[in-house]
């Protein structure tokens, strides 16, 4: 459903049956919605429902789903139930949300030996090699989508 103000379109589970998804246990549903965005320049994102997680402990398993613009299927959501208590799923009951959004641009992404600059913040955080990869820039004006 959606309605004025509302940033993404819930998803709702197709059942036959309720199911049970007992303490721990994850399960893939799906929606009865197919999708294809065919622009590049957006992507949908599958994100969780705050009050399932927060008040039943409900989440999506894999965090945030991404839906590419080449994607033309049902969408399908898998739900990890992390309380130790069971939830019980209905049919229609609404488990994720679609949001569809903008690519602020597309990019070409080039690995480096060395970043030619140094941010501020630098590798803070993270004390592991890791690849580097930087976006290759600088873009003309007409290259931003």
């Amino acid at each position: 459903t959606k309605s004025a103000g509302n940033a993404g379109f819930d998803l709702t589970v197709q059942l036959e049956e309720p199911y049970t998804l007992q303490a721990g246990e994850s399960k893939t549903f799906g929606t009865g919605v197919a999708v294809w965005l065919q622009d590049p320049s957006l992507v949908g994102l599958i994100l969780p429902r705050s009050k399932l997680g927060s008040k039943h402990g409900l989440i999506i398993g894999n965090g945030t789903g991404v839906l590419d613009s080449n994607y033309q299927g049902e969408l399908m959501v898998n739900l990890w139930n992390r309380s130790s208590e069971p939830f019980t799923i209905e049919d229609g009951m609404a488990v994720a949300q679609l949001v569809i959004t903008k690519i602020p641009y597309l990019i070409d992404i080039v690995e480096v030996e060395e970043f030619e600059e140094k941010s501020e913040r630098g590798s803070k955080g993270i004390n592991c090699e890791e690849l580097r990869l930087r976006t290759k820039l600088p873009y003309e004006a007409g290259e931003l989508v």
